[in-house]
């Protein structure tokens, strides 16, 4: 069982560092999701794997950058649009 558990840290890691960097396109989110759910499952098998706990936090991390990022892409587009009937 030791080794499944290090897979979900693991798989939590990977998928919370993929959601910050696809997070800066906007779609980051559900990588977001997949470490957070993953970082969850590992950190209750052990609550002291720093892995878990760092795909965890990345994942947070990553679906806020995601929401920025589509606020930012969707402010600009808007913006566009106003100034366009001025």
């Amino acid at each position: 069982m030791d080794g499944q558990k290090n897979v979900k840290a693991l798989l939590s890691q990977i998928f919370g560092i993929v959601s910050v960097v696809v997070g800066l396109c906007g779609g980051g989110l559900p990588f977001g999701v997949a470490a957070i759910i993953l970082g969850s499952l590992a950190k209750k098998d052990d609550p002291e794997n720093g892995q878990a706990k760092l795909g965890f936090i990345l994942g947070i991390v990553g679906i806020i950058v995601s929401v920025v990022a589509t606020a930012i892409v969707i402010g600009s587009r808007v913006a566009r649009v106003v100034a366009a009937y001025r």
